[in-house]
């Protein structure tokens, strides 16, 4: 995850609470608008202060005999990743939150290989710091809608995403908020 955190910081977008939420996975859904390009910054001292309170937070919900549901990569990616990578397999998302369109965010398509390599660095890392109860919640498309509406397609994207996740984790559960695909 360090080298990707790298190549956002390169192509100056780790910026805004978007980066840190892709990045650090600290929301309880993924962000479908891409505020990376709006102008702020946040100090590595806030970003220090956020992975402390997080282990916190997960290693009381612990002693409270609770199971932190922590987040796996759901594909939301900044668009600026395609200049990295040119060639991975992306694809906008729709409207949210009335949000102009500059800041419509990017998915990466999870049979995309990249996917799976951020996954497993994602959650090789989210591992080491907070250890895992085996339960992730991973909401590629909350309150947005998918690339495709083909039930075929959307039964392919959520095995490759479960299937990045097993890889790392055998023991994965893949918590899913019920609001999927839904915003009024």
């Amino acid at each position: 995850m360090k080298k990707y955190v790298a190549i956002l910081q390169d192509l100056h977008i780790f910026r805004g609470i978007e980066c840190v939420i892709w990045t650090a996975g600290k929301a309880p859904y993924p962000k479908s608008v891409q505020t990376c390009a709006l102008p702020i910054s946040l100090p590595k001292e806030w970003l220090s202060s956020q992975a402390e309170l997080q282990e916190q937070i997960v290693a009381r919900e612990r002693e409270f005999n609770m199971q932190p549901v922590l987040p796996a990569f759901a594909g939301h990616v900044p668009a600026a990743l395609k200049r990295v990578y040119p060639n991975i397999k992306t694809s906008r998302v729709s409207e949210w939150g009335g949000f102009a369109d500059q800041y419509r965010c990017t998915f990466l398509n999870p049979m995309d290989s990249l996917y799976a390599i951020i996954q497993k660095e994602y959650l090789t890392e989210q591992t080491r710091l907070y250890g895992t109860n085996h339960i992730y919640g991973i909401d590629p498309f909350n309150e947005i809608d998918p690339p495709s509406w083909d039930a075929d397609s959307l039964g392919m994207m959520a095995k490759h995403i479960y299937e990045s996740v097993a890889a790392v984790d055998p023991k994965a559960i893949w918590l899913q908020m019920t609001w999927l695909f839904y915003a009024d």
